[in-house]
């Protein structure tokens, strides 16, 4: 890496313009990634979220399809709390938050994801359903798109390292280095796999075997100034609609958790979903 690019680096993580705004999110997010630890190969039930599902409700829309959100790496899907309000301010009867599972593969828990969907789509008597994804969760959405494209209408990434990220690389760097090899081995032993964290590698295969089909509307919408996808334009990628927030919306100094809460990428996320966005604004 030469001088010129280190320094942006540099500048991308330590910006105080965006870290001071979102320290607390941040502190939040550690809590809750120490919460993650508990039963690693735990898998939830989704029978309370079907049982919220009601097809006989008079506000349902048969037509409209339902919205899953996907938590990233170590994420809390209450997150999505403020984003859930926009959709439904948006009329977006149908949207809700599943787990993610942090010490399981992109392709687990997409195979999760979509027995949740088959199960949804067949509650609500519709064919196909929207999902969006966060960080690790973009990836995880866009897999679940790509093989059962029959399915999914919509699929969005907010702040998601297509890539690869140089913080996984970074962070495996540090956990091998106070650990060691037979350390990390132990660890994935006892259940607490880092194969998610592998797949966030730079130029990681399984990022790199992403390849969007045409059945599918996919949205990457991201911020230059994301301390954890580095570089930032890692969230480009091909066959998708990509929405430099930046760029698009003048916003400036969003950083990777703010990517949820701020509240015109929230709008433009509810207008993708409604179709009442113009997606010719966003083309390069």
């Amino acid at each position: 890496m030469d001088l010129e690019t280190s320094l942006d680096r540099i500048k991308q993580i330590f910006d105080p313009i965006t870290l001071i705004p979102e320290s607390p999110l941040i502190l939040k997010f550690l809590l809750n990634s120490i919460k993650g630890l508990k039963d690693p190969q735990y898998i939830k039930s989704h029978d309370l979220l079907l049982e919220k599902i009601d097809a006989n409700d008079p506000e349902h829309d048969s037509r409209q399809n339902p919205v899953l959100l996907v938590p990233g790496y170590f994420e809390n899907p209450k997150i999505y709390y403020n984003l859930l309000d926009n959709l439904r301010e948006h009329e977006i009867k149908h949207a809700y938050w599943v787990e993610g599972y942090p010490f399981k593969s992109i392709k687990e828990n997409s195979d999760i994801l979509s027995g949740i969907i088959d199960d949804i789509l067949n509650k609500l008597k519709i064919e196909k359903c929207s999902l969006i994804g966060h960080s690790l969760g973009g990836p995880i959405v866009f897999k679940t798109a790509m093989e059962f494209p029959d399915k999914i209408n919509k699929c969005i990434a907010l702040g998601s390292p297509f890539n690869g990220t140089e913080a996984a690389d970074k962070a495996y760097e540090i956990l091998n280095k106070f650990l060691g090899e037979s350390g990390i081995k132990s660890l994935e032993d006892r259940g607490y796999s880092l194969a998610p964290l592998r797949e966030m590698f730079s130029g990681n295969d399984i990022l790199k075997g992403l390849k969007l089909n045409e059945d599918v509307d996919y949205y990457s919408i991201f911020s230059e100034n994301d301390y954890i996808v580095l570089p930032w334009h890692s969230s480009v990628i091909n066959g998708a609609n990509n929405i430099n927030v930046n760029k698009h919306l003048g916003l400036n100094n969003i950083g990777h958790i703010r990517m949820v809460y701020k509240k015109r990428i929230r709008e433009v996320v509810s207008e993708i979903l409604d179709n009442s966005i113009d997606k010719e604004r966003f083309i390069n």
